[in-house]
């Protein structure tokens, strides 16, 4: 079962998220019911050894201090079902925690798109949008306060599909 290593968002900004996860869902498949949270994805593996990521996603928590994050702009994987996202500015900082992450955990394999030459951190608005959807996609978009500014607080460990948390550790560190 593939899992993916995810940052969650603040408690504020997770709202706006949600909100806006309702007002799609009657347009696509609907993210609010798939069992995961608004988050940005740091990894994807197909082979992890479980509890050893546990362990190690826990004491990594507790050497890293949240951290802000802007999301200035709405960004979209085009094809025949595509995602529509909020695209987080990038930071130094946000691209050292990836980075620590990958190298963390560098004896498991991620997925090629999650590597750092083509990682596009995101957080998926609406996804498996034919076509037709994405001018009435575009039009909910236009309601968000953007830029959002956030936070993001919590590190968990996700099998998918469907989405199940396997853990979830607040960032403690300063």
């Amino acid at each position: 079962m593939p899992h993916s290593v995810e940052i969650y968002f603040d408690f504020v900004t997770d709202g706006v998220i949600r909100d806006v996860w309702q007002r799609m869902a009657p347009l696509s498949y609907s993210v609010l019911n798939s069992g995961t949270q608004p988050h940005l994805k740091l990894a994807l593996y197909d082979d992890l050894e479980v509890p050893a990521m546990i362990k190690a996603l826990e004491k990594f928590s507790k050497s890293s201090a949240p951290m802000d994050v802007v999301l200035p702009g709405i960004g979209v994987f085009p094809s025949d079902r595509s995602i529509v996202f909020l695209a987080p500015a990038m930071t130094e900082r946000l691209l050292q925690f990836h980075t620590q992450i990958l190298q963390r955990f560098g004896h498991c394999q991620p997925w090629e798109y999650c590597l750092p030459s083509r990682w596009v951190p995101h957080c998926v608005l609406a996804r498996e949008l034919p076509p037709a959807a994405l001018p009435r996609v575009f039009d909910v978009c236009r309601g968000i306060p953007l830029p959002l500014n956030g936070r993001l607080e919590k590190i968990a460990l996700v099998e998918f599909e469907p989405a199940k948390e396997v853990c979830v550790f607040e960032l403690e560190g300063s």
